[in-house]
């Protein structure tokens, strides 16, 4: 096993890449490796499963597969009539984790929904439909 903290704090953009190659040449089914961080897309294609700690104890787990089966995220500019599990405001509109499936997933999102949105990510997960999303819900 290897465990790795923040593993890519402090690293240029080139060095983050090259540690990316080097973290992906070691894939091998009989090895575990760990990595805590913060800086999730730093690393997004090379986790899996994805496993949420917070204040100490384990709040979600689940396989890419399994996100990519129930969840999907979007730029939008209104969230209504979407199935909305959490969102963020930015300058144009929203970045938001929906509760379907797509081909893009933002890590950074599930990790956000785990911790602020748990109830709404768990019936997500769960294929339970979820209450209307209010903006004021929204993560700054």
């Amino acid at each position: 096993m290897l465990l790795l903290d923040e593993p890519t704090n402090g690293l240029d953009i080139p060095s983050k890449a090259q540690f990316r190659r080097a973290l992906s040449a070691m894939h091998d089914p009989e090895r575990v490796i760990v990595v805590s961080t913060h800086q999730v897309r730093d690393l997004e294609n090379l986790i899996d499963p994805v496993v949420v700690v917070h204040r100490g104890k384990t709040v979600f787990e689940a396989t890419i597969d399994e996100l990519a089966a129930s969840l999907s995220t979007a730029r939008l500019t209104d969230l209504d009539g979407r199935p909305v599990i959490t969102a963020r405001k930015d300058a144009v509109g929203w970045s938001a984790l929906l509760a379907e499936p797509g081909q893009a997933l933002d890590i950074e999102l599930v990790f956000e929904a785990a911790v602020y949105a748990p109830s709404r990510l768990s019936a997500a997960m769960a294929g339970q439909s979820l209450p209307a999303f209010k903006p004021e819900e929204a993560l700054v």
